[in-house]
C-alpha cells in the first residue's frame, strides 16, 4: 500500500460447487485486532487487463489455473489497515479453479507479496455472525443476493488469533 496512490487490483471470486463457499484469505489487522477475509488476486500492472491479472495473481499466489467466467463488478474502496488509508479501485472477477483438487481442500497456503497466508472456504453470512468482515465490503452483499446459500450450517474456518 503506497500512501497518496489509488491502486487498481483484480480479485477472483470462486466458489465451491458443493457448498458454494468462497475461497478467501485470513488477515488480521495488528494494530486493532479487526479480522477479515478477502478474495485472492492483487494488483494490476501498467498494460495488464483486469482479467490478465487475475489469472497471474492466482497463478503467484497458489499455483492455480482459473477461467475468468465474467466481471461482477467493480468497486471503490478505500479502508484502513495498519493505521494508513488505503484506496483501491477493485475489478471482481467470478473464476473456475481448472484443477478440480483445491476444491477438496480445506485451507489453501498462499503466497501473499512473500508472506504466507492461509486461504479458507468460507460463507460471508457466516463471518459476518462471528464479526469477521469480507472485503471489499459491497462482495458479501452481492453473493448473498445472487448465489443461494446452499450449506447453511457450515461453520466458520478454525485460525489462530
Amino acid at each position: 500500500m503506497q500512501p497518496g496512490r489509488i491502486r487498481a487490483i483484480a480479485i477472483a471470486v470462486i466458489q465451491r460447487p458443493s457448498d458454494g463457499a468462497v475461497l478467501a484469505f485470513y488477515g488480521e489487522d495488528p494494530t486493532d485486532g479487526r479480522r477479515f477475509y478477502r478474495p485472492l488476486g492483487g494488483g494490476i500492472e501498467f498494460g495488464e487487463s483486469s482479467e490478465t491479472a487475475v489469472r497471474r495473481e492466482l497463478m503467484e499466489e497458489i499455483g492455480a489455473e482459473v477461467d475468468p467466467l465474467g466481471l461482477i463488478g467493480v468497486v471503490e474502496n478505500i479502508f484502513t489497515h495498519r493505521e494508513q488509508t488505503g484506496h483501491e479501485i477493485v475489478f471482481i472477477w467470478e473464476c473456475r479453479l481448472r484443477d478440480e483438487r483445491f476444491y477438496a481442500r480445506d485451507e489453501i497456503l498462499i503466497d501473499e507479496n512473500g508472506v504466507a497466508a492461509i486461504a479458507h472456504w468460507v460463507h460471508p453470512h457466516h463471518l459476518a455472525a462471528h464479526g469477521i468482515h469480507l472485503y471489499p465490503e459491497e462482495l458479501a452483499a452481492f453473493l448473498n443476493t445472487q448465489y443461494p446459500i446452499s450449506s447453511p450450517q457450515s461453520p466458520v474456518p478454525s485460525f489462530q488469533s
